[in-house]
């Protein structure tokens, strides 16, 4: 294959080659970290219109706001509880999740006995502050709160959307408290479901800017200063009408169509149900000690 001429986002390698198209995209591979990119990455013009106020329409929210709420907090507990093993118990911890759409990790983590807030520059921020959550419409960039204010700094579902994760991981690790922890959730190019889907696979969107892979993650941590405490296969809590409604959305067609129609004839006490799937992955860094 002909070489790509971008150097990789996450190592900046120079040693980087085609992956392939998926979808409408061309991807390159760096050879080093082993990361999956879009060769070309969208205009902030684009990026506008993609994260516009339609943006969350496609998690299917509507179909039944009460279980898809439920099913989002019940994830987020589960993260939480994760990372109880990496911090020392004490009162008041501080948490600021990055991405916090709706607010729904925000009101996991109150419910634990947080002091949580979150940064959300889409229009979803605006529900999450109805609900009561502290919530700052900025980017990680800006640095908007104080060096060394949190305890956990959690990014569920959001570094592959980052054109610059090592800056934004660099934001981070500063407002950090020493030994603070960074948790993320990411979807994993090495994945069994992405090599046997291919196109298919139903994270190959156009606001997936970055693909991981375990060792390309390792890499970014490790570039950041962090150490890394784990990396490995994350679980989700899932409702069937979730998973039919979002595959319905991404992917098109006739069959997803024809699931979306049995999914909705079916009791909701069924479709509604959180179920435990493996997806993803998750990674886990500390910041050091003074």
């Amino acid at each position: 294959m002909a070489s790509a001429t971008a150097d990789c986002p996450v190592c900046g390698s120079v040693s980087v080659q085609e992956y392939g198209r998926r979808k409408l995209w061309s991807l390159t591979q760096c050879s080093q970290c082993a990361s999956v990119y879009r060769t070309v990455f969208p205009t902030q013009e684009e990026l506008d219109e993609i994260y516009g106020s339609d943006y969350y329409d496609s998690w299917n929210i509507e179909a039944n706001a009460e279980s898809f709420w439920q099913m989002k907090i019940k994830n987020s507990t589960s993260y939480l509880m994760k990372l109880d093993r990496y911090l020392p118990y004490h009162r008041d911890r501080t948490l600021l999740d990055v991405g916090c759409a709706h607010g729904f990790m925000l009101e996991a983590a109150s419910q634990l006995g947080y002091v949580s807030s979150g940064l959300e520059i889409s229009p979803a921020g605006d529900i999450a502050r109805e609900r009561g959550f502290h919530v700052v419409g900025s980017n990680l960039e800006d640095r908007p709160f104080p060096p060394e204010s949190f305890d956990v700094v959690t990014m569920i579902d959001v570094i592959e959307h980052l054109t610059d994760p090592l800056e934004a991981l660099r934001c981070v690790y500063a407002m950090l408290k020493p030994e603070g922890i960074v948790f993320l959730v990411t979807p994993d190019i090495g994945s069994f479901s992405a090599r046997i889907m291919r196109s298919a696979w139903p994270h190959y969107l156009p606001e997936h800017l970055i693909y991981y892979s375990p060792t390309s993650m390792h890499t970014l941590l490790d570039r950041t200063g962090l150490d890394v405490m784990e990396i490995g296969p994350g679980y989700k809590y899932l409702t069937i009408s979730y998973i039919v409604g979002h595959l319905s959305s991404s992917l098109g067609g006739f069959i997803p169509r024809g699931l979306w129609s049995i999914a909705n004839a079916l009791p909701s006490l069924f479709t509604g149900k959180p179920l435990r799937y493996r997806t993803e992955m998750i990674a886990i860094g500390r910041k050091k000690a003074l």
